[in-house]
């Protein structure tokens, strides 16, 4: 598994791409990016690269994509690689060239597809519409895709529990703490039922889903935990945002990413050992308001010691989540809200999704 990053800067309706002087897609117009170091995070990486192939150090960024490239033939195997990729704003310096690439500004409607690799034209249109997006795309042995999709994701941040909100103690820096990441689904099935996990040996009500594997997209991380704990394939997946807490106890921040979706077909669970022996079950609620009133019921007194702590955070993300999908079922709201968006007339053309 390989990670890496793409970067674009971008100021006045243009982006800043290069020509790839040298290497593999050398002659390629690309953004700028690379593998990262050992101990790096995407940040770090980006930061990094940035400054080694255009002299400038970005202080303004964030992270638009995470694009998968399944099956890629890199140096004789077969690899799955993840890239991050950030759109910049802002930056110490002015770009300059390096023995890496040949930089040129490129307005919104010149940028030359035809000349860079098949996929940015899949996703980048998209990005600076203000889109935020999960991407794969499945290579064959051509190094050519055979398939993609791409998912258009939420970016609302709904919750951010901290140790104080519960007087728990006092709040740390986290800046520098190790991050987990994770997905929950709000799962309907045909009878408009609500699904929770019930750990009966703990004594605690969760959404299903869990950690998200390396290099595993968030979409792919809901698909997969809800396979494995409540036993089915989903279907019309809604992205609700995100919630993040902040565990100043455990010197952790966790990263989950929300979903509403329905039941497709039972496969079966297939649950983890902690699982099992927590007694983990599935219980389906009339409405979310009975799930809401599930989770709420939950005290540190009615549950297991060793997750009275956990136990705080994992109340406000359930319900936050099951919130956000009430008010998306009773509103039809837009849970994607584009920033930074490029309108048709800075394309020259009319936008087409």
């Amino acid at each position: 598994m390989i990670e890496t990053t793409l970067i674009y800067l971008r100021k006045d309706n243009k982006i800043l791409l290069g020509k790839k002087l040298r290497g593999f897609g050398m002659g390629k117009i690309v953004g700028v990016g690379g593998k990262f170091e050992e101990g790096e995070n995407a940040e770090e990486c980006a930061m990094r690269e940035t400054f080694e192939e255009t002299g400038v150090k970005i202080t303004e960024f964030e992270e638009v994509a995470q694009v998968i490239y399944d099956n890629l033939h890199y140096k004789n195997h077969i690899v799955r690689e993840l890239m991050h990729v950030f759109f910049a704003t802002a930056w110490e310096g002015e770009p300059q060239d390096s023995d890496e690439l040949d930089l040129e500004w490129y307005a919104l409607r010149d940028i030359p597809y035809e000349k860079m690799w098949s996929d940015a034209k899949e996703f980048l249109p998209d990005l600076l519409h203000g889109k935020k997006l999960e991407v794969h795309f499945d290579y064959n042995e051509h190094n050519t895709f055979d398939d993609y999709w791409v998912y258009p994701y939420s970016d609302r941040i709904l919750a951010t529990p901290k140790d104080s909100d519960f007087d728990l103690g006092e709040d740390k820096d986290l800046n520098n703490a190790p991050t987990r990441f994770g997905a929950r689904v709000v799962l309907i099935n045909d009878k408009k039922q609500i699904c929770l996990t019930h750990a009966l040996n703990k004594g605690y009500y969760k959404l299903p889903g869990g950690g998200r594997e390396k290099c595993e997209l968030a979409l792919e991380n809901v698909i997969r935990e809800t396979r494995e704990e409540a036993g089915y394939e989903i279907r019309d997946i809604v992205s609700l945002g995100r919630v993040i807490e902040y565990r100043s106890a455990m010197q952790l921040k966790h990263e989950s990413a929300g979903f509403l979706a329905y039941t497709e077909r039972f496969v079966g669970t297939k649950l983890e050992k902690d699982e099992i022996e927590d007694g983990t079950v599935t219980e389906w609620y009339d409405s979310i308001d009975d799930a809401i009133a599930a989770v709420e019921s939950m005290t540190p007194e009615n549950c297991a010691e060793s997750v009275a702590y956990r136990l705080h955070f994992w109340k406000v993300r359930e319900i936050a989540f099951l919130r956000a999908a009430k008010q998306y079922l009773e509103h039809k709201m837009e849970t994607v809200a584009p920033q930074n968006e490029a309108t048709d007339e800075d394309f020259g053309t009319e936008y087409e999704e």
